[in-house]
């Protein structure tokens, strides 16, 4: 079932699109999210795998700079503290969101509603657990960086946390309506819309 709305509203002859839209954080959005935001930007799936991949190549030259030309304890030193900075690269990427989302009570999963409005300078959010009345306007200037991946659109409000959109959980024409109007806006507050996809 799609969880999102889009209204029109006409205005002495003037249509405006007010589109309603919400995400149910499900352990699965959140796994997404954490693997994002260790490596935010166009590559983030690939950077962890490049890094121990580059770090897999120096620690062979190392070995075989010291089979051939003697021992040497700076490189051996340095292959031992990059062979422990890859493991935690790789707990952090592919082990611990696994973990941290097993903490989410699959029977009380958060939601989060947002209502944009091409017409005005902020979007709408609020809350499962709390009344619409009480919506939170978050102005588009006071944004860091909006990224938008295959599956999913993050708007962070700061470098850390972020407003989830989850696209499986929307209609299309719903998911291009917000994109439309997330583009302009970031366009003219001279805020970064970055795609992270091909």
């Amino acid at each position: 079932m799609f969880a999102n709305h889009v209204k029109k509203i006409s205005n002495k002859g003037k249509t405006k699109m007010e589109i309603t839209a919400s995400t149910v954080y499900t352990p699965e959005v959140m796994i997404k999210f954490l693997k994002f935001n260790m490596f935010k930007g166009r590559f983030y799936k690939i950077k962890p795998y490049i890094y121990c991949v580059l770090v897999t190549v120096f620690i062979i030259i190392s070995i075989i700079y010291q089979l051939f030309l003697g021992f040497q304890a700076f490189m051996t030193a340095a292959a031992i503290i990059l062979t422990i900075a890859c493991i935690i690269q790789i707990f952090a990427f592919l082990i611990y969101p696994k973990l941290k989302a097993k903490q989410f009570n699959t029977n009380n999963l958060s939601k989060n509603s947002y209502i944009f409005d091409e017409n005005k300078d902020f979007f709408e959010f609020y809350n499962s657990k709390h009344d619409q009345k009480n919506n939170i306007k978050i102005k588009y200037q006071d944004l860091y960086r909006i990224f938008e991946t295959k599956e999913t659109i993050y708007i962070y409000p700061n470098q850390v946390s972020a407003f989830i959109i989850d696209k499986s959980q929307l209609q299309k024409d719903t998911i291009t309506s917000i994109t439309h109007i997330l583009k302009v806006k970031t366009s003219k507050e001279n805020k970064k819309y970055i795609i992270c996809f091909s």
